[in-house]
């Protein structure tokens, strides 16, 4: 866990690469990785999507996002990891319609992505050595107007000053007009014994929406 903390952005690629697909579904098992479930239940709670909607799942792993949408009649499913191999093993499993491999954050985002999507969902990227807070403005940038953007995070990155900047970051997308937040709450995440990257903790979620009429 030493490596993880220590590890600069643009290496994490190659460190999910290194980790067989299976070692980091046990992993997010271990550590109650629970944002999945807590961004599934606003989804269906606060949107009117269809399965037809565009969705865009950003650092989607193995999937297990996918899957959860899937579940749900979700069809139009898109991905992107900075891992290779975890986008190979997503589309392996079935649940999505593209998936690729890039770094979010880092003017990347593919032209064809731009505008596209009803809804971006984010989950378990919004840490240290992950995604840095400029891929924030990539998620809202993939969105229609009047798509949602749902996502969660540990709540300490949330606070204001974090060196992070996420707070920073939603705070001026939203003072220049480009989403409108509509629900925050909190939640527990993590377990009792093991390393303190993981012990309980509270999380929070947002709901947000861009400005303007869904298409």
């Amino acid at each position: 866990m030493d490596r993880f903390r220590s590890m600069p952005a643009e290496n994490i690629g190659s460190f999910y690469d290194s980790m067989k697909p299976e070692v980091y579904d046990e992993m997010v098992r271990l550590i109650n990785a629970t944002e999945s479930e807590q961004i599934l239940a606003k989804i269906l709670e606060r949107t009117d999507l269809h399965a037809d909607s565009e969705i865009y799942d950003v650092g989607c792993g193995t999937g297990l996002m996918g899957r959860l949408l899937h579940e749900q009649g979700f069809q139009q499913i898109d991905g992107m990891d900075a891992s290779e191999q975890f986008v190979s093993e997503a589309m392996r499993r079935g649940h999505y319609r593209n998936c690729e491999s890039f770094y979010l954050g880092e003017k990347q985002l593919p032209k064809e992505r731009l505008g596209r999507y009803d809804l971006v969902t984010a989950h378990g990227v919004w840490v240290p050595n992950h995604m840095p807070a400029k891929a924030i403005i990539d998620c809202v940038d993939a969105l229609k107007e009047g798509g949602y953007f749902i996502t969660a995070m540990r709540s300490y990155l949330w606070e204001k000053g974090d060196s992070n900047g996420y707070r920073d970051m939603i705070d001026a997308v939203v003072e220049e007009g480009k989403l409108s937040i509509l629900e925050t709450g909190k939640f527990m995440r993590g377990v009792e014994g093991g390393n303190d990257m993981f012990a309980p903790q509270e999380s929070m979620y947002f709901v947000a929406r861009k400005p303007g009429p869904p298409q």
